[in-house]
């Protein structure tokens, strides 16, 4: 684990050492506003390691006024995409270890917005705080595009996904008071939980069927939270043109060249899409009405039935939509999306609702 607290970190192996007694758990402290240690940290690493998942997911957002980091980067798109950059050229051959490799990047809703276009990216004709962070998470998918086509013919997995909507830390950095009671309101109304909004981050970096180069984000209304499955690009965000320029660029402002061959680009979605994780549609039919309707916080439901390997996937029924898959004997994970029921484990066995399917494989235990 990576982050730029000691004393954090610590914590957070201490919780996942409670969590899974036995786990083996490293840590590495890493500020991603300075590209000094970002070279040592990644150094470390790629000397002696082999990393099979490299998960990015550091980020800033809603800065007051513009900032820059000690290299001279706007903070927000600096932190959010440029160390993160710079961290993946000076680690990669740790990458080129694996003999399956998968880079799975965080992004946002907010790189579909108009003013995340890469113009002026690092604001210096103009700066507003959820303009930076939209460039930002515009320049993450631009980039893991860019980089699923670069190691196209290679064993190498590209993902990019966004979390939906939740309160979290990034938010204590509102405009003022009336900025954050606004904000406090609209994450109780419309804002997932934490927890849910790692779901299609957990959901890419583990499953067998998220291809490289997917955009994975929640199903929910809005797409604020829900089960993950593939969602809508920003316009022109898969252009190879522009991954090509913000390539260049992101190599320039950070000094660290990220030697893979733009020619070796090969098409990353076949035209005949699969079904998502493989399963067949189903015919639609609407559902009775739940009383008090659906949770939205992932919950694990113990079953003796699985038991075996038994491997299974819960979807709305009437809908090809994954709301749960079986983790390990005995347990499910399931992700509901709507309003909270005191009793979620009746929910999956209402068959107005749900239906359960056998296979394909979900195995979730090594994660």
């Amino acid at each position: 684990m990576a982050g730029p607290s000691e004393g954090r970190l610590d914590r957070a192996a201490e919780a996942v050492r409670a969590a899974a007694p036995g786990a083996r758990t490293d840590t590495l402290v890493l500020d991603l506003a300075d590209l000094s240690p970002v070279r040592g940290a990644a150094t470390r690493i790629a000397d002696t390691e082999t990393v099979d998942l490299l998960v990015n997911n550091a980020g800033v957002m809603n800065l007051p006024e513009r900032r820059t980091t000690r290299d001279g980067l706007e903070v927000t798109v600096g932190t959010n995409h440029l160390d993160h950059f710079a961290f993946k050229a000076q680690v990669w051959p740790a990458v080129r270890r694996s003999a399956a490799p998968r880079v799975v990047t965080v992004s946002a809703v907010a790189a579909r917005w108009p003013t995340g276009r890469p113009d002026d990216l690092m604001s210096e004709k103009s700066y507003r705080s959820m303009d930076a962070h939209a460039k930002s998470k515009r320049a993450d998918i631009v980039y893991t595009l860019e980089l699923a086509r670069r190691t196209g013919s290679s064993p190498v997995k590209a993902h990019v996904v966004h979390p939906g909507a939740a309160m979290t830390g990034l938010q204590q950095h509102g405009n003022g008071g009336l900025s954050r009671v606004i904000t406090s309101i609209a994450a109780r109304m419309l804002m997932g939980s934490a927890e849910g909004a790692a779901w299609p981050s957990f959901y890419t970096a583990t499953s067998t069927h998220a291809r490289s180069g997917d955009f994975i984000g929640p199903a929910g209304r809005d797409q604020t939270s829900g089960a993950p499955r593939p969602a809508r690009l920003p316009t022109g965000s898969d252009d190879p043109a522009e991954g090509r320029r913000l390539w260049a660029v992101s190599e320039r402002l950070t000094g660290v060249p990220f030697g893979l061959d733009a020619g070796a680009a090969s098409a990353m979605r076949p035209e005949a899409e699969p079904p998502f994780c493989g399963m067949a549609p189903l015919a639609p039919r609407q559902p009775e009405e739940h009383a008090g309707g659906v949770t939205n916080a992932p919950i694990v439901v113990h079953r003796p039935s699985l038991t075996g390997g038994r491997r299974v996937s819960v979807h709305r029924r009437g809908r090809d939509e994954i709301l749960g898959m079986a983790y390990s004997d005995h347990d499910l994970v399931v992700f509901l999306e709507g309003a909270g029921i005191a009793d979620p484990e009746a929910l999956l066995d209402d068959p107005r609702w749900v239906e359960w399917r056998d296979g394909p494989a979900h195995d979730f235990s090594a994660a």
